[in-house]
């Protein structure tokens, strides 16, 4: 069964996530999720700083892409943190496709009021 879910996915296109995992818009701004990315970016900056050492001592160049990369873990603890998402809309977020369109059928939605004149048309 396995084999039957990896050969369908390969004929939807590919690589990529499959549908129910990680993809655009599957990403949640969990704890779990931002200590997971803080710590890959201290292991690499460390591996940076040890390539900066053993390569060129002289220079220190190894800050660039540890600023860089500091600026979204930034972010990412913001987003995590201080700024935490609405848990309807990540409810609405993990729902599937169909139950949604339904949720936004139940939405009321106005109708447009008109501000022309038909006579002024072209």
């Amino acid at each position: 069964m396995k084999n039957k879910n990896r050969r369908r996915h390969r004929r939807r296109g590919g690589f990529g996530p499959k549908p129910g995992e990680f993809g655009p818009g599957n990403q949640k701004n969990t704890p779990r999720e931002f200590y997971r990315h803080l710590s890959i970016y201290l292991i690499f900056a460390a591996f940076f700083f040890l390539i900066n050492l053993f390569t060129a001592p002289g220079s220190w160049w190894f800050f660039w892409p540890v600023l860089g990369w500091g600026i979204g873990v930034a972010f990412h603890f913001v987003g995590t943190f201080l700024f935490p998402t609405d848990e309807e809309e990540e409810e609405y977020s993990r729902m599937p496709l169909e139950d949604q369109e339904e949720y936004e059928d139940e939405l009321e939605l106005k109708e447009p009021q008109k501000r022309w004149n038909e006579k002024d048309l072209v």
